[in-house]
């Protein structure tokens, strides 16, 4: 990482810690103890299914402690896939106009882990003084509760930047972000470069349903470039719902990609062990704080696989 990169690690880690904060104390207000102790367990079991590929319900409870858990690993793959991209010369030529002028459409966004890798990626290409004029992201997701945590996570994210000094180029492309998450939103102009996204969206319960949609939007948008990711051990599902994968219209690029943003978290991990602390209570014996909130959280993801598409 160089300083640049360093320093927006830390204001987004700094951004998932106060939110998760916030929304924990919010969601706990009025709970006694054993209410409070038994909502927690419900939303780490939840996401407890993420290991064996099922999905979880994405509600008020669940989304915080995503955000805690995988956020910053979702940002990280999301930035650190659309670098690896745009690093190759032999396909940033594809995915790139020169009218610099961006828009996505990111389906299952979540926390809107893309609308974050997007505005890193334009910062690191501000830097390095190429002209990005625009980046239109039109975030599409079920879960209302994922999409609200992630704005919410946004507006601190820039706060927290406006508090350092030594990060202009990340002011200045969060300026040039225009998102949307109430489904009305646009197609991309003649002048846009267009990509479609969709970062771990599909699970067995939900792939028939993601197939149609990512196919009808694919219809419409006719996207440069398509990126599709999954867990390694749902990599058929990937290529089920994929409206690219056997498209003669399209071709897949094998990228190695890795982490730019490494190591731990550390303001969300001292958010997460608070929460555990704040569970023991000498008249509760058997009640025991859930032995995950004692983990760190990285920003590595685990076992992902991605699939990166171009129109020929």
């Amino acid at each position: 990482m160089n300083e640049s990169q360093e320093r927006a690690a830390v204001v987004l880690d700094k951004a998932i810690a106060e939110v998760f904060r916030n929304e924990s104390a919010r969601l706990s207000a009025g709970l006694n103890f054993l209410e409070k102790s038994t909502k927690v367990r419900y939303a780490l079991d939840e996401l407890s299914k993420l290991r064996i590929g099922k999905m979880p319900k994405y509600d008020e409870w669940v989304s915080p402690f995503y955000l805690n858990w995988y956020q910053g690993s979702q940002i990280n793959l999301a930035y650190s896939t659309i670098t690896g991209i745009l690093g190759k010369e032999s396909i940033c030529k594809e995915i790139l106009t020169d009218t610099g002028r961006l828009y996505v459409f990111d389906f299952g966004c979540g926390a809107l882990a893309m609308q974050f890798g997007v505005v890193l990626a334009i910062a690191d290409a501000l830097q390095k003084n190429q002209k990005i004029h625009s980046a239109y992201i039109a975030c599409e997701d079920e879960s209302e509760a994922m999409t609200n945590i992630g704005k919410r996570v946004w507006e601190q994210f820039k706060s927290e930047i406006h508090k350092d000094a030594g990060i202009p180029y990340l002011e200045q492309a969060c300026e040039l972000i225009e998102a949307q998450t109430d489904k009305h939103f646009r197609m991309p102009h003649n002048d846009e470069s267009s990509w479609i996204s969709a970062i771990h969206a599909a699970y067995a319960v939900n792939k028939g349903e993601v197939k149609k949609v990512l196919a009808r939007r694919t219809d419409e948008i006719r996207p440069n470039a398509g990126l599709v990711t999954s867990h390694k051990t749902r990599t058929r599902i990937a290529d089920f719902i994929s409206p690219f994968h056997r498209n003669d219209e399209y071709i897949k690029h094998k990228q190695n990609i890795h982490g730019i943003f490494t190591g731990e978290l550390p303001e969300t991990t001292k958010a997460r062990r608070a929460l555990r602390t704040s569970l023991w209570h000498p008249q509760n014996k058997f009640v025991v704080p859930p032995v995950e909130l004692g983990y760190s959280v990285t920003w590595e993801w685990r076992d992902a696989t991605i699939h990166i598409y171009t129109r020929q």
